[in-house]
């Protein structure tokens, strides 16, 4: 399908992007409408969310610098990516027949299952029986398992500061959510537990003192100096304050010196990831009564900076 199938104002459309790709491709058919209901070829988000990719994918392909010079050149390259990548509901697709051959899934999904990622496909698993028993399974999550998990996550960091906001490849706009790494993708176990010794201070400053206090557990191990880290934490408040190392408010102030003091005295990199509360494995412990001798509790409201 050359030029000589195209109608005029597709051949202009053509010339007006430069041929930058086959001439079948800028038909009236496989247009869409713009903002002003001109006919135009998709862009390179629309490009991203039909190849089955979030939207921003290929974002950040190109310096800030160059993209706010070259424009075109920008988009071009955007286009040329996500040309050159696979179809990922072609794939899906492709593994699903894989699936339900070795009996995973009970049906294979379908076209509009496959067209909108946000809906769960609700494949039935075939049979009840678990993939892998309780002791097998327990022989693959090992502790090299886990290390190599948060070392996956650590890669997601932002390049302004150890914060992990985004787990997917492409990145997010500011302006996007916080999302929530899986708690449950590795085994805890309690290491530390105690009461808060300020009564009535606010929930963001017990949350910091919280990761105030694992900065000073670690800091006890030899092993543990110069080394990097992965920390969760369920609090949007101490994810921001911490991975910045300030904030304005008086309540968390001094609590984050004392977090950038041990950060500094100890060569710690810490890699802070969000979690949501219903899934922390830390948040059960922490409303957990302990019994023994306590040490006295202190009253926030009588004195004007509480210590721990």
């Amino acid at each position: 399908m050359g030029i000589d199938t195209l109608q005029d104002q597709e051949v202009a459309r053509y010339q007006e992007d430069c041929f930058a790709f086959p001439p079948y491709q800028y038909r009236d058919e496989f247009m869409v409408r713009g903002p002003g209901g001109r006919l135009q070829p998709p862009t390179a988000v629309m490009r991203e969310v039909l190849m089955g990719y979030g939207k921003d994918y290929t974002l950040t392909c190109w310096p800030s610098a160059l993209r706010r010079s070259n424009p075109r050149g920008y988009e071009q390259a955007r286009l040329s990516l996500v040309g050159n990548a696979f179809c990922v509901p072609a794939m899906a697709m492709a593994l699903s027949l894989l699936l339900k051959e070795w009996g995973l899934i009970q049906r294979l999904p379908t076209a509009a299952e496959l067209a909108d990622p946000s809906q769960p496909f609700q494949l039935v698993q075939k049979s009840d029986e678990p993939l892998y028993e309780k002791e097998a399974w327990d022989d693959l999550v090992t502790d090299d398992g886990a290390v190599t998990l948060a070392r996956h996550y650590m890669t997601h960091a932002g390049i302004r500061g150890g914060d992990i906001r985004h787990l997917q490849a492409g990145v997010k706009l500011k302006s996007s959510h916080t999302q929530g790494v899986n708690a449950d993708e590795w085994r805890w176990k309690d290491v530390i537990s105690c009461q808060w010794r300020v009564e009535g201070e606010h929930i963001n400053a017990l949350e910091s003192r919280a990761y105030w206090l694992t900065l000073r557990w670690r800091a006890r191990t030899e092993s543990q100096i110069g080394g990097r880290f992965l920390h969760l934490v369920d609090s949007l408040v101490t994810f921001a304050a911490m991975t910045k190392g300030r904030s304005s408010s008086s309540r968390l102030k001094h609590i984050i010196l004392k977090c950038n003091a041990v950060v500094l005295a100890a060569h710690f990199t810490p890699y802070i990831a969000y979690v949501r509360t219903h899934v922390n494995p830390a948040d059960r412990p922490s409303r957990r009564a302990e019994f023994g001798k306590l040490k006295p509790k202190i009253d926030c409201a009588s004195r004007k900076r509480a210590r721990p």
